[in-house]
This record gives C-alpha cells, sequence and structure tokens, in this order.
C-alpha cells in the first residue's frame, strides 16, 4: 500500500483502536514518509475541510506512540499546531509550532523548522504579540530566500501584511501582499493568489478605492468556489459583506454575512463563528436593531476573550457601547468603551482607539453635553492625523459640525457639514451623506432659511429610500427607518407652517404607508423564497412545534409549571424570531 493511501485510511479511521490496528498490519510503513504524508494532507484541506486537518493530528498521534522518532515527533507538533488553530485554540497551537520549530533545529532541518513558522507568526498576530509575529516572520524569510522557496516566502510575506492589517498600517501591508502575490504568480499557486486577492480587496475597502477592492473580491471568490475552498471563500464573503456594509448596500451586506456565519458553523470553526456572530451583530447595529445587536455583542465579547482574539474582542466592546448608546444604556455602555478603550491600547492600534473615543464623543452628544462632545470630537481628529482609514474622519467630521450647531456655530457647523456631504457622496458613504443633509437642513430652519431646509430634507429622504429600498425583509426596513424619520418629520412641520395640511399629511404617511404595505405576507414570502436552505427551514420546524408543545402544556399547567413553560415559550418565540432574520438576510 501507498503511504498516502495509508495515511488517508488512518484519517478515515473511526477511534484510536482502528488507527493502531493498521499501524500493526502496515509496521514496515509506519515511518517519517508517512508522517509527511499526513502533513501533506493537513494542508491540503485545512483550509477546505479543517475536520480533515484535525484527523491527520490524531492519526500522527498515534504514528508517533508507535515509531518516536524525533522527525515524526516534530511532524506531529506541527500539525497539531494547525489542528489547534482550526479549533481556535490559539495559545496551544503557538505551544505545538515552537516545539516543532525548535525539534526541527535540533535535527539539523533549518528550512523546515522556518516552514512551522508561516502558521505560528497567523496564530501570535491573533493573540496580539505583534512584535513577535514580526520578528519570527522576518527570520523565517531570510533562511526561505537562502534556500530559494518561494511559495514560503511569499506565505510569510503574506502573514506579516496580515499584522500590518490588524493595526491598520494599510500601506505597509499592501506592500507585502503584493510581494507575495507576484511570488504566489511566478509560482502558478492558484490557493494562494486567492488568499492574496482577499487580503488586497480588504486594503483596498479600507482605503475606499471600492472598484479596485469588488475587482479583487470577484477574483477571489470565483477562485476558492472553483477550488472549494470553504474556509477562504467564508471569509471572503465576510469581507465582501463588510465592504457592502459601508456603501450602503444593506441587502447584500446581510446576505453575504449570513453566507459566511452559516458556512463557518457547519465547518465547525469556533474562532471564524464568533467573528461572523460579530460582524452580524454589527450589521444589525447599523440598520438600527439595537436590541438584537447588544444581545449578540455581550455573548461573543466574552467568547472573544475566551479565545484570547483581543483585537476582534476590542471591536466588538467598542460597538457594544454603541449599541449601549442606541439603547441609552448609559452604564454599559460606558463599561464597555472602557474595556474597548484597554484593549486597543494594548494592540497599539491608534484607529481603534480614536473609534472608541467618536462613541464616547456620540454617547456625551445624546445626553447633550455638547462641550464634551465637541472636545471629544477634536481628540479623535487628532488621533487620526495618521491613519490612513477615511470612514471615522467622516464620521467625526459629520459629530463636530452636528455638536456645533447645537452650540450655535452656524458658520463653522454649516461649512463643516458641506464638507462632510460632498466628501461622503464621493466616498459611496451615503449613510452619512443623508445624516449630513438633514444636519443641514435643521441648521437652515434655526437660521430661518426654509427655503433650504426644504431642499435639503428633501435630498435626505431620497437617499434614506435609496439605502432603504433593496432590503427584502420587513423587519429590516422598518428598523432601518426607525432613526431616520427627521427627515420627514421636519419637513411636513415646514408644510404645516406654510398652511399646505394635505402635503404635510402625504409626508407623514409616505413613511408609514410603505411599511403597511411592505409589512403585507412578509414573513411568509421569506419563507418560501428560502426553501432551498434546508437546514434552517428544518430548524424552524423544529424550533415551531416545540412552541406549539409548550403553548398546548402552558394552558392546563399550575404553578411552578407554568413559570417554567412561559419561560420556555418566550426563549422559542426569541429563537424562531432569530431564525427568520437569518432566512431573511440571504433573500436575493
Amino acid at each position: 500500500m501507498l503511504r498516502r493511501q495509508l495515511a488517508k485510511k488512518l484519517i478515515s479511521a473511526r477511534n484510536e483502536s482502528e488507527r493502531k490496528h493498521l499501524l500493526d498490519e502496515h509496521q514496515d510503513q509506519a515511518d517519517t514518509r508517512l508522517a509527511l504524508a499526513l502533513k501533506e494532507i493537513c494542508y491540503e484541506s485545512w483550509t477546505t475541510e479543517p475536520t480533515k486537518a484535525q484527523k491527520a493530528a490524531q492519526a500522527l498521534k498515534t504514528l508517533h506512540k508507535i515509531n518516536p522518532d524525533e522527525e515524526i515527533q516534530a511532524l506531529c507538533f506541527w500539525v497539531t499546531g494547525i489542528s489547534e488553530l482550526t479549533r481556535g485554540k490559539i495559545e496551544s497551537a503557538v505551544e505545538n509550532l515552537d516545539s516543532a520549530a525548535r525539534l526541527f533545529l535540533k535535527i539539523k532541518q533549518e528550512h523546515t523548522s522556518a516552514q512551522t513558522q508561516v502558521a505560528l507568526l497567523l496564530a501570535l498576530a491573533l493573540l496580539g504579540r505583534y512584535d513577535a509575529a514580526i520578528g519570527c516572520g522576518k527570520k523565517a524569510l531570510k533562511i526561505f530566500e537562502k534556500y530559494k522557496d518561494e511559495l514560503a516566502a511569499g506565505k510569510i510575506e503574506m502573514n506579516i501584511g496580515n499584522v500590518a492589517l490588524r493595526r491598520a498600517f494599510y500601506t505597509e501591508a499592501e506592500k507585502y501582499f503584493l510581494h507575495a502575490r507576484r511570488r504566489f504568480a511566478r509560482l502558478g499557486d492558484q490557493t494562494w493568489l486567492t488568499m492574496c486577492a482577499n487580503n488586497l480587496a480588504i486594503i483596498y475597502s479600507a482605503l475606499n478605492d471600492f472598484r479596485k477592492a469588488e475587482e479583487f473580491y470577484a477574483q477571489a471568490l470565483d477562485a476558492a468556489r472553483a477550488a472549494k475552498m470553504r474556509v477562504t471563500e467564508a471569509e471572503i464573503e465576510a469581507s465582501m459583506g463588510n465592504l457592502s456594509m459601508y456603501r450602503g448596500k444593506y441587502d447584500d451586506a446581510l446576505r453575504y454575512l449570513e453566507l459566511s456565519r452559516q458556512k463557518y458553523e457547519d465547518l465547525k470553526m469556533p474562532h471564524q463563528t464568533a467573528i461572523a456572530e460579530l460582524e452580524i451583530a454589527d450589521i444589525y447595529l447599523e440598520l438600527n436593531l439595537a436590541r438584537e445587536a447588544f444581545e449578540i455583542y455581550a455573548k461573543v465579547a466574552d467568547q472573544l476573550k475566551k479565545l484570547k482574539l483581543r483585537a476582534e474582542e476590542a471591536r466588538a466592546r467598542a460597538n457594544f457601547g454603541r449599541a449601549a448608546v442606541a439603547l441609552q444604556e448609559t452604564a454599559v455602555a460606558k463599561r464597555e468603551l472602557v474595556k474597548s478603550a484597554q484593549l486597543y491600547e494594548l494592540e497599539k492600534n491608534l484607529t481603534g482607539a480614536a473609534i472608541v473615543k467618536l462613541s464616547e464623543a456620540r454617547l456625551e452628544l445624546a445626553v447633550k453635553n455638547f462641550p464634551g462632545a465637541l472636545a471629544l470630537a477634536e481628540e479623535v481628529e487628532e488621533l487620526l492625523k495618521k491613519s490612513e482609514n477615511v470612514r471615522p474622519k467622516l464620521m467625526t467630521e459629520w459629530l463636530k459640525g452636528e455638536t456645533l450647531r447645537h452650540l450655535g456655530n452656524y458658520a463653522s457647523a454649516e461649512y463643516l457639514l458641506e464638507e462632510t456631504f460632498a466628501r461622503a457622496s464621493r466616498q459611496e458613504r451615503l449613510d452619512l451623506a443623508q445624516a449630513s443633509l438633514n444636519s443641514l437642513g435643521q441648521l437652515a430652519l434655526q437660521t430661518g432659511d426654509a427655503a433650504k431646509a426644504k431642499k435639503h430634507f428633501k435630498k435626505a429622504i431620497k437617499l434614506i429610500e435609496t439605502l432603504r429600498a433593496p432590503l427584502a425583509a420587513e423587519e429590516f426596513r422598518m428598523a432601518f427607518l426607525a432613526d431616520k424619520l427627521a427627515p420627514f418629520e421636519n419637513l411636513a412641520k415646514i408644510y404645516l407652517g406654510e398652511n399646505k395640511l394635505e402635503a404635510a399629511f402625504l409626508m407623514i404617511e409616505k413613511a408609514r404607508a410603505r411599511s403597511l404595505a411592505e409589512n403585507l405576507g412578509g414573513h411568509l414570502k421569506a419563507f418560501e423564497e428560502a426553501k432551498g436552505s434546508t437546514r434552517l427551514t428544518g430548524k424552524l420546524e423544529i424550533l415551531r412545534e416545540e412552541l406549539n408543545w409548550f403553548y398546548s402544556r402552558l394552558g392546563r399547567a399550575d404553578e411552578p409549571e407554568f413559570s417554567r413553560f412561559r419561560k420556555e415559550v418566550k426563549k422559542r418565540e426569541k429563537l424562531i424570531a432569530g431564525v427568520m432574520r437569518q432566512i431573511e438576510s440571504t433573500i436575493t
């Protein structure tokens, strides 16, 4: 039997006993060549079938028990490190990869020792140990260049680029990714070219170069699907979802983020599933489903803490704070923003720290502490001076203009808000463009220019309708509109002041009537269109059956059974609402 075939059989074995039996039958093949075959299968499968990589690690452990050769042991440490990465056990991954590197050096395999650093760099970056990650990466890069190993050198450069990307050093990250891409192109390696294209797209998205980002995402997604790289496909879908959210294309954002989350759940990757849940919460918050987002953040922030994903935890707590602000949970908002600021300080991420301070400024604006909000906005501006990310800069400009309006500094406020509107329009930030128009309309009312106010409110309403129209589900459309009624109401007040009663009435009904029409049959349509999603519809049917059962018991229950069944009913109703949101997110 060829060693590759034996390796596959070991991976397919159901348990330790079956693996031992196979190795007893083929003792002459229980050697380093078999260990190398298991390592190769692990690397081939960890971005497509993570569970196969995990089984390769189990098989190597069994092999090492039978043959305690040092090279087999080093390979066992290496593959176990990869396996632990797929399971979200990052610290364990670092320990195993470190052990592999040391053991390979001990047996005089310098080049192989350096190869373990590719995965080690990724693990260290996830834990926020950036200096250590870059140090080991640059050291390994020299060894790969010494041995003329283009593929490994490209992988290391890509992972160094990922460290820069996590710290929001976009130009530096782009340099490493482009260099790695040239190496992969020379080798014709489509797998790594695909992952590199996704990373470049993330950078161009952060830099608001949306055309370039879309071009790279399209390349990456087509290639990932063709190669059945399910993990990479899920990563790309998540990134495309975030890009769509930044651009106000909320229907696309919901669809991509939900598809990504479902893939990670199916692949049983806890750390990626937690990150996907975080991204779902982000889009819910953007659509004003603040309570739903709040509950996800409360759960996922602690999960990310347990997984020791510091950068992701910092982001989760920052947005948890934002959700708390929206719900007027001031104490929770302050607590989470403080925690997030501390984490970003550990990350040495000035952009992240600025975003937290921006949320603090929004909190002060919400409680009408206008001087406090202005002071914080100016601190944010200072922090963002060196940042390449235009999005928080635009939000800060709007917030500063809105604060100055409240403080009666009309000339400065108008200048800032007009600048923000123009820049937001150019950068496709339609959400900020409409917020700026509403602020300009209110400013015009304050200065007694009703004609100008009318013009701004009409433009704001047009943008709101543009953003809202593509959303497939009624719940999302209604929630999105909830905090955007001001332009409709302000325009109605102007019409009332002009004694145009019919126009005022029509303006109020414009927001309400559409919602009522859209509501008819909304959930039924979502359910019918989701029949292709067997897993979700199956889950929905089970939950409905359970709900009916608890309802039937509730009618004839005595205390304390009544209280228990009532809790179960509420739990099922909440779960059904969540599944319906998942189904509606994927409607095209």
